[in-house]
């Protein structure tokens, strides 16, 4: 089992002379980096780098001397973020029935192309947004998830303009993804001047804060067209992968070709593809329970299911998936959609009416993800009760540091 940090307390914390030491004292020794890649992206001094499990951490050759005091790294970090937390407060003064803020509609929708409804976790809705946006010029490019070429299990992100590489990133990664070191890795690799961001809710308050920031970075950003939000109850260290094709797929790290999350008929099932061209699969459910150990201590204080700042965001179209998966049984794919923006309802009326997606209007009533959230973020109030340090879990979300 993946060991935890024991977390800082926010009475403890004081005012830090630079960003990479308010990084180190109030997040990464804290364990609650989400791993993001946020301030990988943006520290002109490249005083980071991602551990083995995902997490960020300060490179070992870095002297934070050299550290210039530019604090974007800390700007950027959404467990020392401020602004754009009130700015989802707000919106949900008025509160749906479930909590999650008021939708501009809410929806079920999925690809009508098969060959990528079977490629896509729950119906393919992302995918063909991105490609209708991408061939109506929407946007040049997007911020997707694939995986490593020489070591599959890890996320591998990038930003491309390429629909075929849009296809092939269809399916979700249940992994700690640093998405926004995208931005930064295509520099120099060509660029786009309009992009769409598709993350979780870590990834989207960290871009509401690298946009504001647009004239500071050490990079061009360039501009965000859309939004594209995963539902996430939590996300998984790299180590929880490696564990399962290890221990519970009996499959040497070393063979491992390919490796898929959501294969096969709905709700799918962990399969990987070896070398030597073998297939070894483990449930839906399976692969969930195993990875309840490799769970970061930041993932169980989040409170966000969905974060309020995308212009849509999606969930599987089924209530349970686990459920349905443990029973042996099968279901449609589909997506259920939250419409937060206009420029979201723009984006998924146009591409129902060009034939990209097909919609229908649904009632969110609930969901086993969004209720799990619930339940971990309970949790982990009791721990910090314990401890002492229920200040820092009513502050997680609205730190204000003497930056």
């Amino acid at each position: 089992m993946q060991a935890s940090i024991e977390p800082v307390s926010l009475a403890e914390a004081t005012p830090c002379p630079s960003g990479v030491t308010a990084l180190l004292s109030n997040v990464l020794c804290g364990d609650f980096c989400c791993g993001c890649g946020a301030c990988i992206a943006v520290c002109p001094r490249n005083a980071f780098q991602l551990r083995a499990d995902g997490i960020v951490e300060l490179r070992p050759s870095y002297d934070t001397v050299l550290c210039r005091g530019c604090f974007l790294c800390a700007r950027v970090c959404p467990s020392l973020e401020e602004g754009s937390r009130r700015r989802f407060e707000e919106r949900r003064a008025a509160r749906s029935p479930v909590g999650l803020g008021q939708t501009r509609a809410t929806v079920r929708a999925w690809a009508t192309s098969n060959r990528i409804r079977k490629k896509a976790s729950s119906g393919g809705a992302v995918t063909g947004l991105l490609l209708w946006g991408l061939g109506s010029g929407l946007f040049d490019g997007t911020v997707v998830t694939g995986r490593n070429a020489e070591k599959p299990w890890l996320p591998h992100p990038m930003l491309t303009s390429d629909p075929e590489m849009v296809v092939e990133c269809a399916q979700s990664t249940y992994a700690i993804t640093p998405a926004l070191t995208a931005f930064r890795n295509q520099q120099g690799c060509g660029s786009s001047d309009s992009v769409a961001v598709v993350g979780l809710p870590c990834h989207m308050r960290a871009l509401a804060r690298i946009e504001q920031l647009r004239g500071l970075l050490p990079w061009k950003l360039p501009k965000i067209a859309v939004r594209l939000e995963l539902a996430c109850s939590s996300a998984t260290l790299i180590s929880g992968a490696k564990s399962l094709i290890q221990t519970v797929c009996d499959v040497r790290l070393d063979q491992v070709a390919e490796v898929k999350y959501r294969e096969g008929d709905y709700p799918g099932c962990f399969c990987i593809t070896t070398k030597d061209r073998r297939k070894v699969s483990v449930p839906f459910w399976q692969m969930v329970t195993h990875f309840q150990q490799f769970k970061p201590w930041r993932c169980q204080v989040c409170s966000d299911w969905v974060s309020g700042l995308a212009d849509l965001s999606f969930a599987d179209g089924t209530d349970d998936p686990f459920s349905l998966s443990r029973s042996g049984q099968t279901g449609v794919r589909q997506s259920f959609v939250f419409v937060w923006s206009r420029r979201g309802e723009d984006l998924l009326r146009s591409a129902v009416e060009t034939g990209y997606l097909g919609c229908e209007e649904s009632i969110f009533k609930a969901n086993a993800g969004l209720e799990l959230k619930k339940k971990r973020l309970a949790e982990a109030t009791k721990v910090l009760n314990g401890r002492g340090n229920i200040e820092l879990l009513a502050n997680i979300h609205t730190r204000q540091w003497a930056l």
